[in-house]
């Protein structure tokens, strides 16, 4: 389990806070992908990963173009209610978002925005991360959040309206925090009931605005089906299944047995708690190398985990109902010490921007899922 706290620690951190080494600059001289465009349908394979929202907005052109390039036309990171409403209750600044979400839509890239933190005077517990869940008596107040953000990403949503010569591509999945099942993203720890409530509030207020939308459960990290018993079980039975579209998972360096396992045994608790159409999820995976040590940074054994994941999912996503699978990441965070520890080499492209092994991998994969 400690495997995958440092990792999404590193994904929502960056994504707000974080700022690249100088040197890594470098990889956006001579940028050959700014006005690169995804070119599938229906994207299968995405990317999560923190770069974007540290970056300026002629970096992040550059970077999603070259996601765009590598047949990546999902991107999922955070759409954080703390950095919205602020510096008073019920004032909206969507300025970050607006730029960021226009970026994905000139490269025809699609957003998943996971709802995640929430204003200090708003918010529970005390998270180290500053991602505290809402206090009950805030959540009319988070589903307000909700609804203003479905209103202006969504289908027909006051964005779009406003930028009619973008690419038409609103937002239609949202998905409802992140790894509740930790302490460092539910202090002081985890309530699967307190979030089944968080999430029929979520539920509720997407559907108001866009009934149509796909609410997408927080992606939660399993190292094995007991672990994924622990939470999964609670979760449905207080409910939670009747609240969600999809259900996530995350995966890191474990063996494709065990995640076919994992997999396995939430389709079958899904299914057992009425929720037999709705899909699976995996909104955050990746290795750093291969057997016979995931751990140690291999390019080789990386670009071998990507292939035998993808082939799984390929042989299962049909009798599992797997929707999506989103790699992190797609830059490698060897800025961050120590360099070559393996959650600092998850990316598809090193920190200077040079394409790794696994990336063509990937993408060819991401090209044969696409529907």
């Amino acid at each position: 389990m400690q495997r995958t706290v440092f990792v999404v620690f590193s994904f929502f951190c960056l994504l707000l806070v974080g700022t690249p080494a100088a040197g890594a600059h470098a990889r956006y001289n001579n940028c050959n992908a700014a006005n690169a465009v995804f070119k599938g349908r229906t994207p299968y394979v995405g990317i999560s990963d923190a770069v974007v929202g540290t970056e300026s907005a002629a970096n992040m052109n550059c970077t999603l173009g070259r996601i765009a390039a590598a047949h990546l036309g999902l991107f999922r990171g955070a759409l954080d209610w703390q950095l919205v409403e602020y510096p008073r209750s019920g004032t909206y600044n969507w300025g970050y978002y607006d730029t960021a979400i226009a970026l994905m839509a000139k490269h025809r890239i699609r957003f998943l925005p996971g709802f995640l933190g929430t204003p200090s005077w708003d918010a529970a517990g005390n998270s180290k991360t500053g991602f505290n869940p809402p206090k009950a008596s805030a959540l009319p107040a988070f589903a307000n959040f909700v609804t203003a953000a479905v209103k202006r990403y969504g289908p027909h949503g006051s964005f779009w309206t406003s930028h009619p010569n973008l690419p038409y591509l609103p937002v239609t999945s949202w998905q409802v925090w992140n790894e509740p099942n930790l302490p460092i993203f539910w202090a002081p720890k985890p309530n699967p009931k307190a979030y089944v409530q968080l999430l029929k509030t979520a539920d509720q207020a997407v559907k108001r605005a866009d009934r149509k939308a796909t609410v997408v459960s927080a992606g939660t990290p399993f190292l094995s089906t007991g672990g994924a018993q622990t939470w999964l079980g609670p979760l449905l039975a207080d409910g939670g299944a009747r609240y969600m579209d999809a259900l996530a998972l995350h995966y890191y360096g474990g063996s494709m047995n065990t995640l076919k396992a994992i997999l396995s045994r939430a389709r079958h608790d899904l299914n057992a708690h009425g929720g037999r159409h709705k899909s699976l999820w995996i909104t955050e995976t990746g290795y750093a190398g291969g057997p016979p040590n995931v751990d140690r940074p291999s390019q080789a054994g990386q670009r071998n985990s990507a292939n035998a994941l993808f082939s799984m999912v390929s042989k299962n996503r049909k009798a599992l109902n797997i929707a999506h699978v989103l790699w992190y990441g797609w830059v490698d965070h060897v800025q961050a010490q120590p360099a070559n520890w393996w959650g600092n080499n998850l990316g598809l492209t090193m920190s200077w921007g040079a394409p790794k092994l696994a990336l063509s991998t990937v993408s060819s994969w991401a090209a044969r899922l696409d529907r």
